[in-house]
């Protein structure tokens, strides 16, 4: 059941000055866009915002959102001097959709009317969701990054250098907050769009910060978009991270990340979510990730990692459709939980009729620090296929007694075998990511969130060498 915002609502109240305000604006989108924009607004009303009642938000209350003072969005959290310079050194296309409606250069441009085409496709869905088509309504601009066909590495190292062989980008989404005391709201909407024509390979991270400066207490929503298009034998790797650039302020943050995509034949997708949410980090995070592997051949790859405490929550449900024969998915998503954080998996892999010889696995595993952590968990398979191999599961629990004995027993302090049996539990997928600057820099933040500052890998080095403690 569908059940209407309020108009007298504050969170109701911003929305509706800041679609007023876009519309009395000189038109610069193309009639098109704006039916689309349109189109998506009046689905977000018919929809309005979830409740309880809704089983896909059940664990989460959006009161406090709807309550919030919202004084207003942010446009541009993008560094686009940054984002010429990458797209300059690596020879693909990376553009502002607003100002490229304004650019006859870009919009005669051969590949253009690709986009175009792939705009239109991903701007409504089969299953609508109300924050993505408020996105879709409200967003300021559109972040397009095209690789062209055959765009390979340009400088490939050694075998055993994998970890830097394809095409990197580093996209910072960073948000500042400089509210000075006061608890009002501002709200994000970045929508961006990553496109990979055939034989295409991109390894990118988009790291979201929200960095709070003089604020004590106050409130943030993000509302974030992406899809993805890979054609014929493209390869992505896709990496996500969420964690705060100022541990020292007090913010009630609502993220919720979108991601659709689609894959043709032959095409791999590695796509890894990264939560690090400290002991004074209120953060309610919801990703909701839908991949569509729709002709055959078709790899995907989810993996994603929370390293939480405090009172921040975080819900990950994730949805691979097998649409066409012989294609195959890997599902893996850890969880470490402390304080009384909380946090939640509804994944479902979906085979349809004609989609036999699919080879689709999913698993959730969950390491409880805390008697005040909570976790839910819902693996789910739904199949129309008979010629198929699937498999799902889930575990809750603590760190193993006999693990720790044993560490014990080999002169290492509980402290320190603690660290390296949690830090082990999250290297499983830090490991998984390719470039390895950025394995560094994940294994550094989930450190941080655990309370340890040296490397657990390092530190059992050292363990193993006469004459050398653990610290």
């Amino acid at each position: 059941m569908a059940v209407t915002l309020m108009p007298h609502t504050k969170f109701q109240q911003t929305l509706e000055r800041v679609r007023q305000q876009d519309r009395q604006e000189p038109a610069q989108e193309p009639a098109w866009y704006q039916a689309l924009r349109d189109e998506a607004w009046a689905l977000y009303q018919a929809l309005g915002v979830p409740t309880h009642r809704h089983e896909a938000w059940k664990y989460i209350d959006l009161k406090p959102l709807q309550a919030a003072d919202c004084v207003s969005q942010q446009r541009d959290p993008y560094d686009w001097a940054s984002l010429e310079q990458q797209a300059k050194a690596l020879g693909i296309h990376i553009f502002s959709l607003k100002k490229a409606f304004g650019q006859p250069d870009i919009l005669s441009a051969p590949w253009f009317p690709r986009i175009e085409a792939v705009l239109r496709q991903t701007a409504t869905e089969a299953t609508p969701d109300a924050f993505t088509a408020l996105n879709m309504a409200l967003h300021a601009d559109v972040l397009v990054v095209l690789v062209p066909e055959n765009k390979q590495p340009e400088n490939k190292q050694p075998d055993n250098s994998q970890a830097e062989n394809n095409t990197a980008l580093n996209l910072e989404l960073e948000s500042i907050l400089a509210l000075g005391q006061t608890k009002e709201t501002q709200f994000s909407q970045p929508r961006l769009l990553f496109v990979l024509e055939k034989n295409a390979s991109l390894s990118l991270m988009l790291d979201s910060r929200l960095k709070a400066v003089s604020v004590t207490q106050t409130m943030f929503f993000s509302n974030t978009h992406t899809s993805v298009v890979l054609a014929e034998g493209a390869s992505c790797n896709l990496c996500y991270v969420k964690a705060p650039d100022s541990p020292e302020a007090t913010v009630d943050n609502y993220s919720f990340f979108s991601t659709r995509v689609f894959q043709a034949a032959g095409s791999r997708l590695n796509l890894s979510t990264f939560n690090f949410a400290p002991e004074r980090d209120h953060s309610v995070i919801r990703q909701d990730i839908q991949v569509s592997l729709l002709a055959e051949n078709a790899e995907c790859t989810l993996n994603g990692l929370s390293v939480l405490n405090g009172r921040a929550q975080v819900f990950n449900h994730v949805n691979v459709v097998h649409a066409s024969p012989h294609c195959t998915s890997q599902q893996t998503f850890k969880g470490i939980l402390d304080g009384q954080s909380v946090s939640e998996f509804d994944g479902t892999i979906t085979v349809e009729r004609h989609a036999q010889k699919t080879d689709a696995q999913q698993l959730n595993k969950n390491l409880l620090l805390s008697d005040d952590a909570r976790v839910y968990t819902r693996p789910q398979l739904r199949i129309d296929a008979d010629d198929v191999k699937c498999a799902h599961g889930a575990t809750v629990g603590q760190l193993d007694d006999a693990q720790l004995f044993y560490l014990a027993s080999r002169g290492i302090s509980t402290e320190v075998a603690q660290c390296i049996l949690t830090f082990g539990f999250a290297e499983d997928i830090i490991q998984q990511i390719p470039v390895a600057s950025w394995q560094m820099q994940l294994e550094k933040q989930a450190l941080q969130v655990l309370g340890h500052d040296n490397n657990p890998k390092n530190c059992f080095t050292s363990c193993l060498q006469p004459g050398q403690e653990c610290h």
